[in-house]
């Protein structure tokens, strides 16, 4: 369990900043972020409170060890209990909404490259609408991602999101008089231009509609589904 533990923090880092940073390194503040993700993602108060006990045993074997200078995980408190925790996706469920939008026409395969990106990649929706073509490498299978403050960050992409923006861009459309280049939008509307986040809050509520799935999931669901299933997988290894 303390094995596994450590693995889903360093997996946490890793995705937010492109690789996972030296121990020594890390402070109280980002610890606080991984254990919000936590929250986040749905994990029991139970489970967040042994996760932040391992990080607190592991800093403090890294004083004995000399490589910890301090233990940044023994000022973070506990999650404290009654605290109501948001919704998220089952596999299942999410197999299900992203198979939704028709492949048969060009908005049914941007549609479905959306649900697909933001899913594999765990974006928001501002990092989504945001993306460039420039910050696309299919052959890699990687996104920069430009998040809250400009941060910069480097996201995994599946096997079926690449193969989903791929079919997107043979058909996409770009506004009249502009050529495609690294500027770019991924993800535009019927006439060429960048999409808004409201536009994908929309697609969404269409297709929830469409499968009859729990409708309190937003876009920010599938950030939270993304994180539960990556720090589960973490979890297996």
């Amino acid at each position: 369990g303390y094995r596994e533990d450590l693995i889903a923090a360093a997996e946490y880092f890793a995705e937010e900043d492109g690789s996972c940073p030296e121990p020594a390194s890390i402070t109280a503040v980002e610890l606080r972020g991984f254990l919000s993700a936590l929250h986040e993602a749905g994990f029991a108060k139970t489970s967040i409170a042994r996760k932040l006990a391992s990080l607190r045993s592991f800093y403090k074997y890294g004083q004995r060890e000399g490589w910890a200078a301090s233990n940044p995980a023994k000022a973070l408190r506990n999650p404290r209990k009654g605290r109501s925790l948001p919704h998220f996706l089952t596999t299942e469920e999410i197999g299900k909404l992203l198979s939704a939008p028709p492949a048969g026409s060009p908005m049914g395969l941007r549609d479905r490259a959306m649900l697909e990106t933001m899913y594999s990649a765990g974006l928001r929706v501002s990092e989504l609408v945001g993306l460039s073509d420039g910050d696309v490498d299919l052959p890699q299978g990687v996104l920069l991602v430009r998040g809250k403050g400009r941060k910069e960050r480097i996201s995994p992409l599946g096997s079926y999101a690449t193969r989903a923006l791929i079919a997107w861009r043979k058909v996409r459309v770009v506004a009249k008089g502009e050529s495609a280049g690294r500027e770019t939008p991924v993800f535009t509307n019927r006439f060429g231009t960048r999409l808004t986040t409201r536009s994908v809050g929309r697609m969404l509520e269409k297709y929830l509609a469409e499968t009859a799935l729990d409708q309190r999931t937003s876009p920010h669901t599938l950030r939270h589904s993304f994180a539960t299933h990556l720090l589960d997988r973490g979890a297996d290894i």
